[in-house]
């Protein structure tokens, strides 16, 4: 059974994930958008990170029930981001905001449906 609290989480990383959907459309879809503008690529990782920050929230059973998502990966991602974000090649936000997010969003709207 999903708690309170666990569907809450989840509506927000829903909603980061809509946020970097926003981003791609205001600023662009291709990685030439991506890597000419610092805006966006601060933008971008900064939701990533968020979605990391919440990841840590989601309680043990929550991660046990629903392992379809690398949520340690996540929650890893979101500690390079905040200690480590200069060192985080453009590619690797990218693809994390093209392949990973949407199928993440998919994941958690399938959960609070």
């Amino acid at each position: 059974m999903l708690s309170q609290r666990d569907r809450e989480i989840i509506k927000k990383i829903c909603q980061y994930c809509d946020r970097i959907e926003a981003l791609k459309m205001r600023f662009g879809c291709g990685f030439d958008d991506f890597v000419r503008d610092e805006d966006y690529q601060a933008a971008a990782g900064m939701y990533i990170q968020q979605i990391g920050e919440l990841a840590k929230r989601l309680s043990d059973d929550f991660i046990v029930e629903y392992s379809g998502v690398p949520w340690r990966e996540i929650k890893a991602m979101r500690n390079i981001y905040a200690h480590e974000y200069d060192n985080v090649a453009p590619q690797i936000v990218w693809d994390t905001i093209i392949y990973d997010c949407p199928e993440l969003s998919s994941y958690c709207r399938k959960i609070i449906e």
